[in-house]
């Protein structure tokens, strides 16, 4: 039988490798980009998006679904089921702002030609940087949201 502890655990980690990610890259990643030049920002971040691709596609329905889980799960205590649900509603917002901002972006670094990227690449970097930093700071809201639910239930 599912346990109420096992889908917030799941949830929780989740958020919280998508949170670690985000700010990885904003608070490692960004200060050093941001003083690269063209041809080798287009490259690192041509990297930087095929190493996490796939773990960020993965770890967004993993999370969504296990927090609505546990949203029925915890329905009959009404702090938790707050907090759960606030949780849910940040994470959900980062997913929507890598839909629609993150992954667009991504798509148009990934068909840049690293040797002659475009002259608006720095305006391009800024966007990215800024949907970043929203993303991460959504999913640091959702992590604290579920630990808290987790923390007590």
């Amino acid at each position: 039988m599912i346990t109420t502890e096992l889908v917030q655990s799941l949830g929780f980690v989740g958020v919280s490798v998508a949170a670690s990610i985000a700010f990885g890259g904003l608070l490692s990643l960004s200060p050093v980009r941001r003083n690269l030049d063209a041809v080798t920002y287009t490259r690192v971040q041509q990297r930087f998006i095929k190493a996490v691709d796939g773990l960020m596609k993965a770890i967004y329905p993993i999370s969504l679904i296990a927090t609505l889980v546990a949203i029925v799960l915890v329905r009959h205590h009404s702090t938790v089921l707050g907090w759960t649900i606030a949780g849910f509603a940040l994470l959900l917002g980062a997913f929507i702002d890598t839909m629609a901002f993150d992954l667009p972006l991504n798509k148009e670094f990934l068909g840049w030609s690293a040797d002659t990227p475009p002259t608006t690449w720095q305006a391009t970097r800024a966007r990215w940087e800024r949907v970043n930093m929203i993303r991460a700071l959504l999913l640091a809201g959702a992590v604290v949201c579920l630990y808290l639910a987790a923390l007590l239930g």
